[in-house]
């Protein structure tokens, strides 16, 4: 599928983000700039603020565990804000903004699901008053509109008022202002590539931090379900690692079963269950079937990451040893990061930045928490209720669970 899907373009072409635009020398331009940030051989420089926001969030749960949904989210939007900004903090009611921000962005790319909307079908529609029935997609449209165009325009005002200020501190934006010679004060008239900067920044934000909250949200809800498997990965840290410090990314490659954790999480519920759809640019025929020009074409990331024909038996439930050698001779199932990041050059271009944040978030809640079912007043273990939102992007619907501090030791290595 994926030597298919690298012939294909992008359908929909009505947002400013990358994964919405047409194929173009502008789409060119902004993948370039986006992948050359996030290339592997770069990501080292993105560990000391990874290792410092999970920090913040260990420090966060410990204060108000019950509040970890809100802690999570308030990680991943300041996160997503330092590196495509140099943003260093946020007041609780800013956060909860840059939040809701990020959500309505996300909430916007059901419009790239074919069949969301009665208009595809009958196009018509699209002429008739927002009053007349099947016309809901007008009012949807105009409020997505306005919430987008913040999530854009708002941090980038910021910026442009730090660096008048003399405060704006090295990230993506001026990174890439700096590199193409681009000048920005708050009353200057934007360029070109000023808007290519600005909107690829906006991305890194508004998808960034959404995605990268569902999956750990996915990661929490797979240990409070499987506590095998949760233990299993903490002796791992505790042999490996050992309880004076935390992991940190050279231990990668000495925690296997960890790793197999991580494959897992990806592909047990994946963010995006069908990728952004693509088209057809000209006739072609995959395995027998014959695809017209301008066919609209949807991968099933969430079918192929539960064929059991590539991931052995039961890919219901959350197995990690599915990833780790058993048989001699027998191929590993494919790395779910090679499906759940989606295909060719649409490929998420933040691919390897989204899963380092999301290795360290694991790798340091399991060195320092034990995750547990919540309990009832009679001290009865509390299953969570598993349901999934749907559309392009998924996660969890809330749930709760318990954290529990694995040793003093473990909450005084992360106050210090």
């Amino acid at each position: 599928m994926t030597d298919y899907l690298l012939k294909m373009e992008f359908v929909l072409s009505n947002l400013w983000n990358l994964g919405s635009m047409r194929s173009s020398e502008s789409w060119r331009t902004h993948r370039k700039i986006l992948y050359n940030a996030f290339h592997p051989r770069v990501m080292p420089e993105y560990y000391a603020d990874l290792r410092t926001g999970s920090i913040f969030l260990l420090r966060n749960i410990i204060s108000s565990p019950e509040n970890f949904v809100d802690h999570v989210s308030h990680y991943t939007a300041t996160l997503a804000l330092k590196l495509a900004y140099g943003y260093t903090e946020l007041e609780t009611n800013d956060n909860q903004y840059h939040v809701r921000l990020a959500h309505d962005m996300n909430d916007s790319l059901q419009s790239v699901v074919p069949g969301s909307f009665l208009v595809e079908y009958v196009p018509i529609l699209r002429y008739l008053p927002g009053w007349f029935p099947g016309t809901s997609f007008k009012g949807k449209a105009v409020a997505w509109a306005v919430s987008i165009n913040e999530l854009k325009n708002k941090p980038w005002r910021r910026l442009k008022q730090a660096i008048d200020n003399g405060t704006s501190v090295p990230s993506f934006s001026t990174r890439n202002l700096e590199k193409f010679n681009v000048v920005i004060t708050s009353g200057s008239e934007h360029t070109g590539m000023e808007e290519v900067i600005k909107c690829c920044a906006a991305t890194i934000y508004g998808v960034g931090s959404d995605t990268t909250t569902s999956a750990i949200f996915t990661f929490i809800l797979a240990m409070t379900l499987y506590i095998d498997v949760q233990k299993r990965a903490q002796d791992e840290i505790d042999r490996v690692v050992g309880t004076s410090r935390l992991p940190d990314f050279s231990d990668r490659d000495s925690l296997p079963f960890v790793n197999a954790v991580f494959s897992e999480v990806l592909r047990w519920n994946p963010v995006t269950p069908l990728g952004v759809s693509h088209r057809a640019r000209e006739d072609d025929e995959y395995e027998g079937y014959s695809i017209p020009r301008n066919t609209t074409v949807v991968p099933n990331i969430w079918a192929a990451l539960h064929d059991e024909s590539l991931y052995g038996p039961n890919t219901m439930d959350f197995d990690p040893d599915r990833f780790l050698k058993h048989d001699v001779g027998k191929p590993l199932p494919p790395d779910p990061g090679n499906i759940a990041f989606g295909f060719g050059r649409r490929i998420c271009p933040g691919r390897h930045l989204a899963e380092s944040s999301l290795w360290i978030t694991m790798t340091y809640l399991l060195a320092t928490f034990n995750v547990a079912k919540e309990v009832d007043s009679q001290g009865q273990e509390v299953e969570p209720d598993v349901r999934y939102s749907e559309g392009l992007g998924s996660g969890p619907f809330p749930y709760k669970c318990r954290f529990i501090p694995r040793s003093s030791a473990a909450v005084k290595l992360v106050a210090n």
